[in-house]
């Protein structure tokens, strides 16, 4: 396959809105690269299951999607993925989004922990994603500010067993890879292309 046969979907987390980190930056290195389909799915919609129903609406998975989520985007993604029942290419989920991490309080930023906490069931059906992803993978890193961030990777390890892909634990450019360019992204996305 060629670039140009991949439709790249970038998942920013937070509330999906594109008002933080990397993903202009990586739309534009994988342009450079020959991917010209590229699209930043932006949804302010706090819910991941309410921002999958969103997507699915607005865009078109197939077998050369290739979807990027980054914390609640990759929630996101995995939900869209298992509500569309597509097969897809790929799918990276970049510091995905844990229950356990919002369930205790957090050092900085707790006015925003409830609300996302409580957005969502936090259900998904990961067996059913790991069967609709050819190749998929994980990264990682260590969250600042919580009692327990090493929690958070073992809840991410258990999203990398149930759906039987790589994770990668690393270091980004900024805690929770939320840098204005993350070359371990780029790095990790390609390595799912061919």
């Amino acid at each position: 396959m060629i670039p140009s046969d991949f439709h790249i979907y970038i998942l920013p987390g937070g509330d999906g809105a594109n008002d933080y980190g990397w993903f202009d930056w990586l739309k534009q290195e994988l342009e450079k690269q020959g991917y010209k389909n590229v699209t930043i799915a932006t949804a302010s919609i706090l819910s991941p299951a309410d921002r999958a129903k969103y997507y699915e609406s607005q865009y078109i998975l197939d077998k050369n999607s290739v979807l990027v989520g980054h914390s609640f985007g990759a929630l996101a993604a995995m939900k869209w993925i298992e509500q569309s029942n597509i097969s897809i290419h790929g799918l990276l989920l970049v510091d995905p989004s844990v229950k356990c991490a919002f369930e205790e309080p957090w050092e900085e930023d707790e006015e925003q922990r409830l609300p996302y906490l409580n957005s969502w069931d936090w259900q998904m059906d990961l067996k059913k994603v790991r069967g609709l992803v050819k190749r998929k993978r994980i990264i990682g890193c260590e969250i600042l500010g919580t009692k327990n961030p090493n929690r958070r990777n073992v809840h991410e390890e258990i999203y990398a067993q149930q759906l039987d892909a790589p994770y990668i634990f690393t270091c980004g450019q900024l805690q929770h890879f939320s840098g204005k360019e993350e070359p371990i992204v780029l790095e990790n996305l390609l390595a799912l292309l061919p």
